[in-house]
């Protein structure tokens, strides 16, 4: 058994992140674009991926009050595009530093 706070492979088109949902530690996973939210992750070399518990993070996980609220925030993220991020970040940036 391995434990993670992220794991990707890209050859497979995995990535996840350990996340709160509700207090409770789970993993957030994508595989080739489908998201799901798991206790734990079998790859397919047998190979059983769990999260830290919480205190062994490096960092702070994001937390959810539910999974409703994981799947909320992931809509709102579907919809943005490089050109939508790029205008929101230059707007927040103008009000901290000069841009000419």
């Amino acid at each position: 058994m391995l434990y993670l706070q992220r794991y990707s492979n890209p050859d497979d088109e995995i990535l996840a992140e350990a996340v709160l949902v509700g207090g409770i530690l789970k993993i957030l996973v994508s595989v080739k674009g489908e998201l799901s939210i798991s206790d734990k992750i079998e790859l397919e070399d047998g190979k059983l991926l769990k999260p830290f518990e919480g205190s062994s993070n490096i960092n702070r996980l994001y937390s959810f009050i539910s999974e409703a609220q994981v799947n909320e925030h992931v809509d709102k993220a579907r919809i943005e595009t490089l050109e939508s991020l790029y205008k929101k970040i230059k707007s927040l940036w103008k009000k901290y530093f000069s841009i000419h």
